[in-house]
């Protein structure tokens, strides 16, 4: 667990609820050795109260939004990253800026 991670993504507004569970598990699972969460799309469905299917849905619109990044290394699997808090000087980051409109995803 990452409390880095958890304070990075609770605060985030402008999201569905199903957005907003998967990053919260995403980030129970991050580790900040690696930058990374690794967990598998059953373990993400499960814990975030979804379908395999709906995860995967899920996962996709929060890389639309710039809120995470899939990493994919064949026979691995994938890992997901939060680009704002794993680049190193990134402090500053947030890709919720880019959404200043209404409905926006933006931090409190």
């Amino acid at each position: 667990m990452s409390i880095r991670a958890i304070a990075y993504v609770k605060p985030l507004v402008g999201l569905s609820l199903r957005e907003k569970m998967l990053l919260f598990v995403l980030a129970d699972y991050h580790n900040t050795r690696s930058d990374a969460s690794w967990p598998s799309i059953p373990l993400l469905a499960r814990e975030s109260l979804m379908s395999e299917r709906e995860a995967y849905k899920v996962i996709g619109q929060l890389e639309r939004k710039g809120i995470i990044e899939r990493l994919s290394t064949p026979g691995r699997g994938n890992a997901y990253r939060f680009p704002s808090i794993d680049e190193p000087d990134s402090t500053e980051a947030n890709p919720c800026s880019m959404y200043a409109g209404a409905g926006a995803v933006r931090k409190l």
